[in-house]
């Protein structure tokens, strides 16, 4: 009984996608299933000339890899240093409270107005 009640909700999710998809009528903003399930099934066919689904996937994970690992290097040995020198707490230690509380989607206007549209900006925002 449980199994089956869990596949409540993705059926109601996906039936609510077809009518909302329905509703809105405008295929680049929200396609029908009918649309997107071919793409699912063949994953590594062009979509509209910019690369297959596995393709855009290995990108998006290259990205999220390089911010993450830039991020490591820096959060770490500075966590570090500041766990065993006073010094560098009491240097690093008010800024990085100040900032931590920003979510990273406010830094988005920043980088973009830093680093303009491409892959250092969006590695930037994983970074932080």
């Amino acid at each position: 009984m449980t199994r089956r009640l869990g596949l409540v909700l993705p059926v109601l999710l996906i039936i609510g996608w077809e009518v909302a998809a329905i509703i809105v009528n405008n295929p680049f903003f929200l396609p029908k299933l009918e649309t997107v399930i071919p793409v699912l099934l063949s994953p590594f066919s062009d979509i509209l000339g910019t690369g297959s689904l596995v393709e855009n996937a290995l990108v998006s994970i290259e990205r999220v890899v390089l911010g993450f690992a830039l991020a490591a290097a820096v959060a770490i040995p500075l966590g570090i240093g500041m766990g065993r020198f006073a010094v560098l707490n009491d240097f690093f230690d008010v800024t990085l409270e100040l900032l931590r509380p920003v979510p990273p989607l406010a830094w988005v206007p920043l980088a973009l107005a830093w680093f303009k549209i491409g892959i250092v900006s969006i590695v930037f925002i994983i970074f932080i």
